[in-house]
Parts: structure tokens; C-alpha cells; sequence
């Protein structure tokens, strides 16, 4: 115990000198992250969340390179409504489904960046790069609707399912652990920036299913 707490404080030193070059930026991300979760066997539940990005930089030797890397957090919410048709006694009825999943989770980004000055105070960042995604809680509360007597709809049931690793789903049940894709690029005014990102999901966190959305980012020294 006394060797790991040992290496965690030199871990922690060394970080702290490494940050202290001028070489050397970090940060913070925020961003509205609208999305789908894409079904590629039905539709795309539309999706709209945020994020935050705790981001540091390293330059590569004297060029203009960039290596990216840090962890953040991300809470998402899915929408969805159908129409389904529901046999009783022979008979068919119509009934109405109304789905929305709670999601959060944290990753891990590593992006290459590469730094094009434009005067000394702009400069604009393309990057690209991979991330690791921990699912944390993944929640869908299902709600159904029939048909009164007055040909109206009403509430007969509400259902909350927890999606992550429960066995009782079978292949629809969430994984714990995702990896993705991501490309982007930011406008940094002096410690400012604005940028934009794509990120994809590369496998499914559940059967036929992956995450996928954009990121509208502000952020302050990176």
C-alpha cells in the first residue's frame, strides 16, 4: 500500500512538472451534444444531452502536432413514441408507446490535434482520435397508452427498466464498456474557444445499436 500510495504522489509530481511547460495546455469542454442512437434493424430514437471534457495538450517535440487526452462526462437523454397494434380476444387494438432512456456515462479521449496559426491570437485546431466510454447508468421508463371510451388516449401502465448489463434482456441489454470515433475542430480566440465534433460509437452497446451525435463545444484555455 505504501509503494502504490508512493507511486500515485511521484504519478501526481510528474504531471504537475509536465503541465508546467510551456508546451503544455489544458482546459475544460462544454458541450450540447444532439444525437440518435441508430437501430439498424428499426429507427433512430433521437437523442439530446451535454457534456464536459477535462482536456490537457501536449505538443509534439517542436512541431505543430498536438497529443490530446484527459476524461469527461456525458448525460444523455433518448425520446421515442410509437403506434403498435395489440391483439386481445381475437380483436385489434391500438395502443400507444411512449419510451425515454436516462443515460450517463464517463470516457476517456485521445485525439491527435494539429495547430494552425492564423495570428497571435487566433488559431484553429483540427483533431481526431478514439475514446474509451464507461456506462454508468442507463434507465428507460416505458409508458402505455389505449384508446377510452371517448376514443381518447389514456394511461394504463408505466414501466422502468434498468438497460445496463441486465441479463433478462438478453442480446438488448447494454454493455458496460464502449469504444468510438470521434473527429472535430475548434476556433481558439486567446483562451477561448468554439468548435464542433462528430463522435461514433465503433461497437454496439447493445444489439444493433450504437450511439452516435454532434458536439457544439466552448472552451477556456484548450
Amino acid at each position: 500500500m505504501k509503494k502504490l500510495f508512493s507511486f500515485i504522489l511521484a504519478l501526481c509530481a510528474s504531471y504537475a512538472a509536465f503541465a508546467e511547460g510551456s508546451d503544455f495546455q489544458k482546459g475544460i469542454r462544454i458541450a450540447y451534444e444532439p444525437g440518435f442512437a441508430i437501430d439498424k434493424n428499426y429507427w433512430n430514437y433521437p437523442s439530446q444531452g451535454f457534456s464536459i471534457e477535462f482536456m490537457g495538450a501536449q505538443r509534439i517535440s517542436n512541431s505543430k502536432f498536438f497529443v490530446e487526452f484527459g476524461f469527461g462526462t456525458k448525460f444523455t437523454n433518448f425520446k421515442d413514441k410509437a403506434l403498435i397494434l395489440v391483439e386481445s380476444n381475437n380483436v385489434l387494438f391500438e395502443e400507444k408507446l411512449q419510451e425515454r432512456t436516462k443515460y450517463f456515462g464517463l470516457y476517456v479521449p485521445l485525439n491527435l490535434a494539429y495547430e494552425i496559426k492564423l495570428d497571435d491570437n487566433f488559431s484553429i485546431k483540427p483533431y481526431t482520435g478514439f475514446f474509451v466510454r464507461s456506462n454508468i447508468i442507463t434507465r428507460c421508463k416505458l409508458k402505455e397508452f389505449a384508446r377510452d371510451e371517448d376514443n381518447d388516449w389514456e394511461h394504463i401502465n408505466t414501466e422502468s427498466i434498468n438497460l445496463l448489463g441486465n441479463d433478462e434482456l438478453g442480446s438488448n441489454k447494454w454493455k458496460l464498456f464502449n469504444i468510438g470515433w470521434q473527429i472535430g475542430a475548434s476556433l481558439k480566440y486567446k483562451e477561448c474557444s468554439f468548435g464542433v465534433a462528430y463522435k461514433l460509437d465503433i461497437n454496439e452497446v447493445s444489439k444493433n445499436i450504437r450511439l452516435n451525435n454532434f458536439a457544439f463545444q466552448f472552451g477556456i484555455g484548450i
